[in-house]
């Protein structure tokens, strides 16, 4: 698949859940917003090799 972190491109295979994607970047998924094709989508949906993911941290403060 095709994967942005934090506006970083690289490249992985992976088949699964974003929850496991998450746990496999050793990534908390409290922190993140991930897009798979341009649409935000939930931990529990399945991302595929074919797929477009971008994982972006979400900044709180004030």
């Amino acid at each position: 698949m095709d994967l942005i972190i934090d506006g970083k491109p690289t490249s992985l295979e992976f088949n699964g859940t974003v929850l496991n994607l998450l746990r496999k970047l050793k990534i908390s998924s409290e922190i993140v917003v991930v897009k798979r094709n341009g649409q935000i989508i939930p931990e529990n949906e399945t991302v595929a090799d074919n797929d477009k993911v971008e994982i972006m941290r979400v900044i709180f403060g004030g």
